[in-house]
């Protein structure tokens, strides 16, 4: 399989009783769905091409992953899907 984001999901793990890490472009493509990924610019050109190879819409905007976030989430909202985030937050002290 190409190199491509995988997540580990602390839920997924309680649930299961192990560790689960999830190739979001990959379970989509299992699954006949299309995945929405939302990069920066200049984020890695294999992993692009990786993403894409799995069927991955990969839409590059924002100069950093902050950015980027912000406009998954405009996305998101504007054609009603569910995000899932890179990095799971943490919720501040």
């Amino acid at each position: 399989m190409p190199p491509t984001p995988q997540n580990r999901w602390p839920l997924l793990d309680e649930a299961t009783g192990c560790q689960v890490w999830v190739k979001h472009g990959f379970a989509a493509l299992c699954e006949g769905i299309t995945a929405t990924v939302v990069a920066p610019h200049g984020n890695s050109v294999e992993k692009n091409a990786a993403m894409r190879a799995l069927g991955v819409e990969l839409i590059e905007a924002g100069a950093d992953f902050d950015e980027a976030r912000g406009v998954a989430a405009q996305l998101a909202e504007e054609r009603g899907l569910d995000r899932a985030e890179r990095y799971r937050m943490r919720p501040r002290s």
